[in-house]
């Protein structure tokens, strides 16, 4: 099941979405971007209402969107991944799309979160077949501030 539910974009907020860092795919917006410009006033409709219909698709769209609205709040532009993976792309802080890489992978975990040695092995993987940087955002407490472990590997040779 596809987890990232798009949103058709009026024609006439295209330009004004694009400029405040929104990533349109033919005339359409991920769902979970829409939460976050709608909450902003920029999108149509509900926020709430956005947000309940992608969480019906993916458990863990409150605590990605809590983590989407955190680090753009922060300056820093997410780009989900349309490949329907568990991954955000994010660019380094003061950098917008077509003017920098993507600098990390990130994947948000909730609060009962428990992984193993084989998944992390294939999170880093992931990052390293795309040369960036692991980051896992924890966000258990949807009142606080996500909590981002960075994860790499080390060579003692």
């Amino acid at each position: 099941m596809k987890k990232n539910v798009m949103k058709a974009v009026p024609e006439e907020l295209e330009k004004t979405l694009i400029e405040h860092g929104a990533q349109i795919i033919d005339g359409k917006l991920p769902g979970l971007e829409a939460v976050f410009y709608a909450e902003k006033g920029l999108f149509p409709g509900d926020w709430k209402k956005l947000l309940a219909e992608q969480a019906k698709k993916d458990k863990l769209a409150k605590e990605k969107y809590h983590v989407i609205k955190y680090l753009r709040e922060k300056g820093y532009i997410t780009r989900l991944s349309l490949d329907d993976s568990d991954f955000f792309r994010l660019y380094r802080k003061g950098f917008r799309p077509g003017m920098d890489k993507t600098a990390y992978l990130l994947k948000v975990a909730g609060k009962n979160w428990k992984t193993n040695i084989s998944g992390l092995l294939d999170d880093l993987d992931s990052a390293g077949k795309l040369r960036k940087e692991l980051v896992y955002a924890i966000a258990g407490d949807l009142e606080k501030k996500p909590i981002f472990v960075k994860v790499g590997r080390s060579s003692f040779e």
